[in-house]
């Protein structure tokens, strides 16, 4: 009987149960928000050399390269925007001229933009 017990004993699987000794830290914690004035001064001082990044919400988001599917989705898309809107209200490539008071944490650098007017 006594051999009956010891090999039952083996079969059981050992569980600890033990306090977490780490916290939780929210993911965004760790995140730096930037303001264009910053990210202005980090690319004045050179920091960001050869990096092609767009200042999004506060995140420093790496462009994607332009490769060939990009350039003919951009193509169609603007001839579409044309056709739709007309020659004089879309602008290609050209950056938004927003107020650093009016967006502090934005600078976005958009492919394709639509004018009011």
């Amino acid at each position: 009987m006594g051999d009956r017990i010891v090999s039952e004993a083996r079969n059981i699987m050992p569980i600890a149960v033990t306090e977490a000794t780490y916290s939780l830290v929210p993911f965004d914690a760790f995140r730096k928000r930037w303001t264009r004035q910053e990210f202005a001064a980090v690319e004045e001082a050179g920091l960001l050399a050869g990096q092609r990044l767009e200042l999004i919400d506060g995140d420093l988001i790496t462009k994607m390269p332009k490769n060939r599917r990009h350039t003919n989705g951009l193509i169609f898309l603007q001839a579409w925007l044309i056709q739709t809107f007309g020659l004089e209200f879309i602008n290609p490539e050209t950056s938004i001229d927003v107020a650093p008071e009016d967006n502090p944490t934005s600078e976005p650098e958009p492919d394709l933009i639509v004018l009011r007017r």
